[in-house]
């Protein structure tokens, strides 16, 4: 692959510290979503080689690390966005809601 060698050689940036990763790893199926819906079109109009051909070396970490923060916060506004979250987040408030009733009249 393009990358495999700069990510084999990485002391720090963006290995073993990626955000993403542990995104990924904590939560495999819906960072596969997110990789499926915003991700990969993405990519397949703006490939990351262009842009690390582009850049002198000593700012390649530095793309890694924003790139890295900029897929952990889409990440974040995919999960809060997607259907499942906000499902969740209307149970919690309705239970909460409850408890608040109830509390209320004791």
């Amino acid at each position: 692959e393009w990358i495999a060698e700069y990510m084999l050689s990485s002391a720090l940036v963006p290995l073993p510290l990626s955000l993403s990763n542990l995104i990924s790893y904590l939560l495999p199926e819906t960072t596969q979503a997110y990789y499926d819906a915003a991700v990969e079109p993405l990519i397949a109009h703006a490939h990351p080689k262009r842009l690390k051909a582009a850049l002198p070396a000593y700012l390649v970490p530095a793309a890694f690390l924003l790139s890295d923060l900029a897929l952990s916060a889409g990440f974040v506004a995919f999960s809060v966005a997607s259907p499942a979250t906000q499902l969740a987040r209307a149970i919690v408030q309705a239970v909460v809601g409850c408890g608040e009733v109830v509390n209320l009249k004791h």
